[in-house]
């Protein structure tokens, strides 16, 4: 892996994930929901996490000339369907890029406790999708 962007993004995501891990570990659902630091302290790094995969994504659709991309969930879209991903990952993985858009762009709707039980449920989802991509970037 040479390009520096990439070794960047790929350290900051290690960083992200430490930080999600002691989310986990240390807040309950109702310690969440009491401690608007913490919550908004979560969107962001999930909202930084699901950016560094799709910023990835892109770089191994680049890399590999797939179909260029028109939005982000397609990012996640053409990497199942190219088996750079697992394909049953597809329609997790296209929410996720949703929900990434839900965090940019519809911040006055969001809720805290999806945003609880996305950390929660999918934190090891999106750690095994990272080690698939910087995986493959490195074969290249």
């Amino acid at each position: 892996m040479e390009d520096n962007g990439i070794i960047n993004r790929v350290n900051l995501l290690h960083e992200y994930f430490n930080f999600l891990d002691d989310i986990v570990i240390k807040e309950t659902l109702d310690s969440f929901l009491n401690n608007k630091q913490v919550q908004l302290s979560t969107e962001r790094a999930l909202h930084i996490v699901i950016e560094i995969l799709l910023d990835l994504g892109n770089f191994l659709i680049n890399k590999l000339k797939l179909p260029k991309p028109s939005t982000y969930s397609e990012i996640f879209k053409i990497l199942c369907e190219n088996n750079v991903l697992p394909r049953d990952l597809r329609d997790t993985l296209i929410d996720m890029a949703r929900f990434r858009n839900l965090l940019v762009h519809g911040y006055a709707k969001i809720d805290a406790t999806r945003v609880y039980y996305i950390l929660v449920d999918y934190l090891d989802l999106l750690k095994d999708v990272s080690e698939l991509l910087i995986t493959k970037i490195e074969s290249l």
